[in-house]
């Protein structure tokens, strides 16, 4: 259940691009750091996903554009039943943003974060963290698998811990 509250706090936070829309934001308020979750993590980026039984190397991909500077300084997997890894990468370049399907190989040119079945928060030392200027794109690649014979249907993403600048 603690998974599946989880899932719907991340997706509320995210959304990909509809024709005629607005792009896919990181709409996270830095004013305001770790007020979205009771323990402090801010969701940043999703994707929802459904797979069949028995699938097997499907990548599920979604990118957003940052709005404004974010001080991360701790990730945490929001990786549901059926997500077997995910890598996050950043680039600069103006690209494409939204949900999209992918390859393994449909990763940005530098890597922000990484998790795998089993991985544990990674929160830096009091007085750490990684700047994402505004303007940023936030590309996240899932694979995805589904071993059981139901299907599977969910969201799997990245939260983030966000401190103030000063705080760095």
């Amino acid at each position: 259940m603690k998974a599946l509250v989880l899932a719907l706090v991340v997706v509320a936070a995210c959304k990909a691009d509809t024709p005629g829309s607005e792009p896919a934001d990181a709409r996270i308020d830095s004013d305001a750091p770790d007020a979205a979750t009771p323990d402090g993590w801010t969701p940043l980026i999703a994707r929802s996903w459904t797979l069949l039984p028995g699938a097997t190397n499907t990548y599920r991909c979604t990118r957003i554009k940052v709005t404004n500077d974010l001080w991360v300084s701790g990730f945490r997997a929001a990786a549901p039943q059926g997500t077997h890894h995910e890598v996050l990468t950043i680039s600069t370049g103006n690209t494409a943003t939204g949900d999209y399907d992918c390859s393994a190989g449909s990763l940005d040119t530098q890597m922000l974060y990484a998790a795998g079945v089993g991985t544990d928060d990674l929160v830096f030392p009091p007085g750490v963290a990684i700047h994402i200027p505004a303007g940023t794109y936030i590309n996240l690649n899932l694979h995805l698998f589904n071993a059981t014979d139901n299907p599977l249907a969910n969201s799997s993403g990245v939260l983030v811990k966000v401190v103030q600048p000063t705080d760095v």
